[in-house]
Parts: C-alpha cells; sequence; structure tokens
C-alpha cells in the first residue's frame, strides 16, 4: 500500500522495517517492544522538547533533542533523526533562530512515524514481512 509523505518524504525515510530489524539482529519481538515503549514515551520526549524549546533552554534542548534522535534511530527513520540532529546542532550554537520551525518539522515526522508503530504494535505479522 503506497501512502503520499509531504516533503517528498517517502515511508522508507519515516520508518525503514529492514534497516530498524537489523539494528536488532532481525528480533522482530524486540522491534514490537520497541515500538510499544516507543509509543507510550514520545508524547514526554516531545513535550519536554516543546518546553525547552518555549524556554529557549540550550542545554536542554540539546539533551532532549538528543534523547529523541536515539528513540527514532532504532526505527530507521532517517528523516526524524535528520531533524532530531538540526535541532541538537543548533541548541548545541546556541543557534535559536528557526527552533521552532526545526521542532514542527521534527513533529511532523514523529506524527508520521506513530501510525507506522502503531501498526507494528497492532499486527505483528507485519513486522516480519
Amino acid at each position: 500500500m503506497s501512502k503520499e509523505f509531504p516533503n517528498s518524504c517517502d515511508s522508507n525515510a519515516i520508518f525503514n522495517r529492514q534497516l530498524a530489524l537489523s539494528h536488532m539482529e532481525g528480533d522482530v519481538e524486540l522491534l514490537e517492544e520497541l515500538a510499544r515503549i516507543f509509543l507510550r514515551e514520545f508524547p514526554r520526549m516531545m513535550q519536554n522538547l516543546r518546553e525547552a524549546v518555549g524556554r529557549k533552554d540550550a542545554p536542554a534542548i540539546a539533551v532532549e533533542a538528543h534523547t529523541l534522535k536515539g528513540a527514532v534511530a532504532n526505527f530507521g527513520s532517517v528523516a526524524a533523526v535528520e531533524e532530531a540532529s538540526i535541532i541538537e546542532r543548533m541548541a548545541r550554537a546556541e543557534d535559536m533562530v528557526g527552533l521552532h520551525e526545526a521542532f514542527e518539522r521534527l513533529e511532523s515526522k514523529i506524527a508520521l512515524l506513530k501510525p507506522l508503530l502503531t501498526q507494528v504494535v497492532n499486527e505483528p505479522a507485519l513486522s516480519k514481512a
């Protein structure tokens, strides 16, 4: 099934099942468990980052973006990793210009990732495909 992704971002850039499974040495159950944990924890991670961005707290932004980057990297989400990396670099350089826009781009990538991971959790057989 093909799905349109905004900004020329294809589904493999959002969730690359093969890359995710290679990170997990082919362990489908681990992929499902990490997807379950991510779905439970990402709202808190995004809220922490949102609050840090609102405060323009560069050290907190860098930490939160780095944490989120690691979480989405588990799923081969190149697009979300890229956006989180941009935010992390901006924060480390204390460059707050364009930070809100970068956060919105990350948020949009996570919004695309969420239903794909929900599908992994709800339809485990698809993880084996």
